[in-house]
């Protein structure tokens, strides 16, 4: 065999690779084998490519999507997702904290008791309706569940985000307490 001819068959054969790869026939194994979960596991990739006006915007359709799921599904389509929505979302929250952090110790104090009465406003809201809470939240998890679910957390978060949350939401609990609140826990800072 020459030269030129196992260049050429190695060159097709890379362009025929490319060309499968482009037209997505290696992707099956990227998304789950329940067509309804992949089309939203799909979904998801495709919000993530936008900028954050236009996630915002198309985030609204995985809310609904999920709605017509069964529990098995969210689940599951919940499971692949968490390390992605869990990375975007301490991205975000350490860029606010810096922010907050940056601010004069009465600048932090002032935007600490808007978020409580927020908060307070929130909850009241919630009482009156008598306690709807269709609007959804986090699911109820088993204990054993919930501990495997913080400990992916720390894969999915840096120490240094870890610690600025860790003393950001000390400082509220601190006004919280100044107020005569209780405590809450890592998610109450909205």
């Amino acid at each position: 065999m020459n030269k030129q001819w196992c260049i050429g068959v190695a060159t097709t054969c890379a362009l025929a690779f490319g060309a499968a790869w482009a037209m997505e026939w290696f992707a099956d194994g990227q998304y789950n084998d329940d067509p309804e979960v992949a089309k939203l596991e799909k979904l998801r990739d495709e919000v993530l490519e936008k900028d954050e006006k236009e996630r915002r915007a198309v985030g609204g359709q995985l809310r609904d999507a999920m709605k017509n799921m069964t529990e098995q599904q969210r689940a599951s389509f919940m499971e692949s997702s968490m390390p992605i929505f869990v990375r975007m979302g301490a991205t975000y929250m350490e860029k606010r904290f810096d922010e907050f952090l940056a601010m004069s110790p009465e600048e932090q104090q002032s935007e600490m008791d808007k978020k409580i009465d927020e908060q307070l406003a929130r909850q009241q809201q919630r009482n009156a309706g008598g306690g709807d809470r269709s609007r959804g939240g986090p699911p109820k998890f088993p204990a054993k569940k919930m501990d495997e679910f913080r400990k992916k957390m720390m894969d999915w978060t840096t120490p240094g985000q870890r610690a600025k949350f860790q003393t950001v939401i000390g400082m509220y609990n601190a006004r919280r307490e100044e107020r005569g609140l209780s405590p809450v826990e890592m998610g109450g800072w909205r």
